[in-house]
């Protein structure tokens, strides 16, 4: 497996979007939680971001493996194509924290990397969003395929055009 593979699944994106539209507003939405006792308002909300900001984090260590501390869907998906998608994902994969995330135009993440691979569903993209490698090669995910991509390599993605990039991410193992 190289840097970024694409994998077999087919998702409906236009479905995808249906469901998570109402929550457009928000540049990161969650998808499952840890099984704690959440309104549907924290659940949208309890994976966002770095996990500094729900664990105390000194080392890298210290998060190694919280991402799989995300295990439930959260309620609000229930009874949505979200979840046909994650049962379908689950059938090959255990999935971590999973996210909708967003990159709005002319952003770029840290160089970094986790200590688990993601599965990336491209739902909006732009031919200038792009994905690199610890070498810096350039990628470009596709809507309407789906990829993993071994973020336990040093790496980085940026958004150089001018419309948002939204995707899914699941931590897998």
């Amino acid at each position: 497996m190289g840097f970024i593979t694409e994998l077999d699944y087919q998702f409906d994106v236009d479905k995808i979007l249906e469901v998570i539209d109402q929550y457009s507003h928000l540049p990161q939405v969650t998808l499952n939680n840890r099984g704690d006792n959440l309104s549907k308002e924290e659940q949208l909300t309890c994976g966002s971001g770095g996990l500094q900001n729900w664990y105390e984090i000194k080392t890298y260590e210290d998060i190694k493996d919280k991402d799989f501390h995300w295990y439930k869907l959260n309620d609000l998906f229930i009874d949505t194509y979200i979840k046909e998608v994650y049962n379908k994902i689950q059938k090959d994969w255990q999935i971590g924290r999973s996210r909708v995330m967003n990159l709005s135009p002319a952003v770029c993440y840290s160089y970094h990397y986790d200590f688990s691979k993601r599965i990336h569903i491209p739902l909006v993209t732009n031919e200038n969003c792009k994905f690199f490698d610890k070498d810096w090669n350039a990628y470009h995910l596709e809507v309407g395929k789906t990829y993993v991509v071994d973020t336990t390599q040093f790496h980085t993605t940026g958004n150089f055009g001018k419309e948002n990039r939204t995707h899914i991410v699941m931590a897998i193992k």
